[in-house]
């Protein structure tokens, strides 16, 4: 079963600008669409994104794939670029540019199904459109894995 965790308990107020981390505590590196943070402490934070615009289900998409298909196939193409850095992913962010019913539901079934695979998750969590008729698919960044090296 998914853990959807949110901020429980988190006792006192805490003031968001005392949240940041100097530029000293943290290095950077940029590996295409993979970020690896590393932390003073030893430890890193893994990010990685991938996007598609045009493969769906949508009648405007120009390559036809059915909703499930495509988003076990993001949700891949980002696990393997966290999981080839060595990092632990640990949150799965899908922001879709399509309505939830049916198209979402159909991206996010997919999603589920490939993140449950590898089974160390914490956070899923996504969003859809529902301000604005979708007629084409159109994700950009939208997948996101956050990953952590010990």
């Amino acid at each position: 079963m998914w853990n959807l965790q949110l901020l429980e308990n988190i006792g006192e107020f805490v003031e968001l600008r005392s949240l940041s981390i100097s530029r000293k505590e943290i290095s950077t590196s940029n590996f295409g669409d993979l970020i690896i943070m590393k932390l003073k402490n030893g430890q890193a934070i893994v990010l990685a994104n991938t996007s598609s615009g045009g493969i769906g289900p949508k009648h405007e998409d120009e390559i036809k794939l059915d909703g499930k298909d495509f988003g076990q196939l993001m949700t891949r193409t980002v696990l393997i670029k966290v999981l080839a850095s060595g990092a632990q992913p640990i949150a799965l962010i899908a922001n879709l540019s399509v309505e939830f019913f049916p198209t979402g539901s159909r991206i996010f079934q997919g999603i589920r199904e490939e993140a449950l695979k590898i089974k160390t998750l914490d956070v899923l969590e996504g969003h859809t459109e529902e301000n604005i008729e979708q007629v084409k698919r159109i994700i950009k960044k939208p997948f996101q894995v956050w990953g952590r090296i010990m």
